[in-house]
């Protein structure tokens, strides 16, 4: 009898949820097919999220014993989702056949001696006073001149201890052509307001594809690291994370030499969130497990494993869409084996 009003209860309160009124609708959201699950094997009890350390097939056993201090320039819901992918208590919403293979080369907890910190504001001033080997970055700019001050900033606090910097894609959905980078340099900005009364178009639409591809075409603040307009020289010192199928901002010529992809769509607190802002410490607790076991790799040596160990995703020409294809960590850490670390 318990169970009998206990199923009407719920019964009752999804009908309610469920119900039109006249100040709004409350009504669940149509979710594809297995969608409501998480894509991880079974053996989820000797290797889970949250887990302690150990280390993964094929691992060195002992540490170098060096500390790699990881700093999330980030606040709030957002800066602590993005710790829970850094801590292991964040898994990828969908697996590969591939992945599953390899769960615990790629899904494993952080060493004790990675430290991670956060700084619970998006002003890289607050850095300072802290150390730092590597910063999750995922903060877009559209002007031009804030990508410089940016710069200035992490110039200023770390000199020539530059830390690596890992950044998201962008939320947008078009490629970074020459074109939008070289129209930024002119008028110093990729703010869609500022290049509506720019081009003369109108206001309020509507508007062609050919113009809609100037909405959100690029991170400002990536292209300027990479693309170096003032000779500062640190290309070398960031990655730039975009998503594993195609969707979003694509590096196009103007990122695709610091572009890699990975997962995008996380289980953060029981909830699928999606977003690159998610797969950027994903690929920051990669970078920080190399600079663990090779300490005195630099910020640039660490990025081209990474790249260079990629799954390459496509025909020629999907270099724009993927850069260097998708992150393998295992293949990562068999290369690193192969290297004596």
């Amino acid at each position: 009898m318990n169970k009998f009003v206990k199923w009407i209860w719920i019964i009752g309160l999804l009908f309610i949820a469920c119900t039109d009124d006249e100040e709004g609708t409350v009504v669940p959201p149509e979710v594809p097919e297995n969608d409501l699950n998480i894509s991880v094997p079974e053996e989820t009890t000797e290797w889970g999220p949250g887990m302690a350390y150990k280390p993964y097939p094929g691992m060195p056993e002992e540490a170098p014993g060096e500390k790699v201090h990881v700093v999330v320039l980030d606040a709030e819901d957002h800066g602590a989702h993005i710790m829970s992918v850094l801590r292991n208590e964040a898994w990828a919403w969908w697996i590969n056949d591939t992945d599953k293979a390899n769960l615990e080369q790629c899904f494993f907890p952080p060493h004790e001696d990675i430290v991670f910190d956060i700084t619970e504001s998006y002003d890289t001033e607050d850095l300072r006073d802290r150390e730092c080997d590597m910063v999750n970055y995922s903060v877009s700019q559209s002007w031009l001149h804030t990508a410089a001050l940016t710069m200035d900033s992490y110039e200023e606090i770390f000199g020539n201890d530059f830390p690596l910097i890992v950044t998201s894609a962008g939320n947008g959905t078009n490629t970074f052509t020459q074109e939008a980078w070289d129209l930024c340099l002119e008028i110093g900005n990729l703010v869609w307001e500022e290049l509506i009364e720019y081009f003369g178009w109108n206001p309020n639409g509507p508007f062609t594809a050919e113009q809609q591809a100037w909405f959100k075409p690029g991170d400002v603040f990536a292209a300027y690291f990479v693309q170096d307009p003032d000779g500062r020289d640190h290309a070398k010192d960031i990655i730039v994370v975009g998503r594993d199928d195609g969707q979003g901002n694509k590096p196009g010529p103007i990122l695709k030499d610091r572009w890699v992809c990975t997962y995008y769509s996380f289980g953060i607190d029981d909830v699928r969130t999606d977003g690159t802002s998610f797969s950027t410490p994903y690929v920051l607790k990669i970078a920080a497990e190399i600079k663990r076991r090779a300490p005195h790799y630099s910020n640039d040596d660490i990025a081209q494993l990474i790249f260079s160990t990629a799954d390459d995703l496509g025909s020629p020409g999907c270099d724009e869409v993927y850069g260097w294809g998708r992150m393998n960590p295992a293949a990562i850490w068999k290369e690193l084996a192969r290297r004596g670390y």
